[in-house]
């Protein structure tokens, strides 16, 4: 998929992350004995994934609940009005429901017209990105003119988190695959986005190429078991291989259609996974944007929600910004915006 856009614009956003803060030191506490018995030194998950910390909601959490405000304080921030939007896409991970979408209990909150789209779109950690250029296609084509993209990661994450050190601590192991949900935190992010006629908008959005490796689908699974848990295994060491292999030829392909590495985000997983990337595209990642020390991974929240905070903090400069996503499948997509664009 290559896309190209013209009067797509990011015209707001917001972000909202727990109170609760779990460090990776308490965390190890809760697994202690598994540390002790494969004598594991205390201090190997922050240094081994370079998640220091995570936010995580209680259990009972739901997450469109929390899509829904984060949606609406977007709106707000974009100075819209709820019936100026056409259509909600929510990405997230987490779902209360298996129907109907988190989208329609968003679009309930936020007050939207009959005549607008609501509807969700799941790709593991690349669902927002993907949303994003869904949405902007139907604005591009003049479909609608406003579009919200939301996600939100909270108590059915914590709950797959939960379940996974239960399982670990009764079965006396710690396999590989235990460090993926060790790492994962909660969190939400929700982007406005518009045609350059409602609004000039902060950034525009310009061009994404995906590219995806489906025959190895299989290294990262989230499933619903039959008794109605989530659980998540990953092979941590091969999605590092093959997913910074992926981003770096994507990126590669992307490079020949204008895209650059000037004030890049990328996929919030780990410190492995940057700098493995920064490696294979010699390059730095902007300063600032590796949320994943102090949130975890987050899914498709972090990158969508660094980029806000950057912007809050007015940590981006006029011109490229360059976003470099990856999810379970696999798939890699590198997104171009140029921020101050105004016309």
């Amino acid at each position: 998929m290559h896309a190209n856009w013209k009067h797509v614009r990011l015209l707001g956003w917001a972000h909202e992350v727990p109170l609760t803060e779990m460090t990776s030191e308490v965390l190890e506490e809760r697994i202690a004995p598994l540390l002790a018995k494969l004598e594991v030194p205390r201090g190997t998950l922050a240094e081994k994934t370079g998640v220091h910390a995570r936010r995580w909601s209680e259990p009972d959490v739901d997450p469109e609940n929390v899509a829904s405000h984060v949606a609406a304080a977007a709106l707000t921030k974009a100075g819209l009005d709820s019936r100026d939007v056409g259509l909600i896409i929510n990405a997230s991970i987490d779902h209360r429901f298996f129907e109907p979408s988190g989208a329609h209990l968003v679009g309930r909150y936020v007050g939207v017209g009959s005549e607008a789209q609501l509807f969700d779109v799941r790709n593991a950690c690349l669902g927002f990105l993907d949303a994003v250029t869904i949405a902007a296609d139907r604005i591009e084509a003049g479909v609608v003119d406003v579009a919200i993209i939301v996600a939100a990661e909270a108590g059915g994450m914590r709950r797959a988190i939960d379940r996974a050190i239960d399982d670990a601590l009764e079965q006396g192991q710690l396999t590989p695959e235990l460090w993926v949900p060790l790492t994962m935190g909660c969190g939400a992010v929700a982007w406005v986005l518009g045609s350059s006629s409602v609004a000039p908008g902060v950034a525009s959005i310009d061009r994404c190429l995906t590219r995806n490796l489906a025959e190895r689908s299989e290294l990262c699974v989230g499933r619903i078991e039959d008794d109605g848990r989530l659980t998540i295994r990953a092979n941590g060491a091969g999605i590092l291989r093959q997913g910074a292999a992926l981003i770096a030829t994507t990126f590669a392909e992307a490079q020949r259609h204008g895209a650059t590495l000037e004030q890049v985000f990328m996929h919030q997983v780990g410190v492995a996974h940057v700098k493995a990337v920064e490696k294979a595209l010699s390059f730095t990642m902007h300063p600032g944007s590796a949320v994943f020390r102090e949130l975890g991974n987050t899914g498709p929240v972090g990158m969508p929600l660094a980029l806000a905070r950057a912007a809050d903090a007015d940590g981006l400069s006029p011109g490229p910004v360059t976003l470099l996503g990856a999810g379970s499948g696999l798939s890699a997509s590198v997104m171009s915006l140029t921020w101050g664009a105004s016309s």
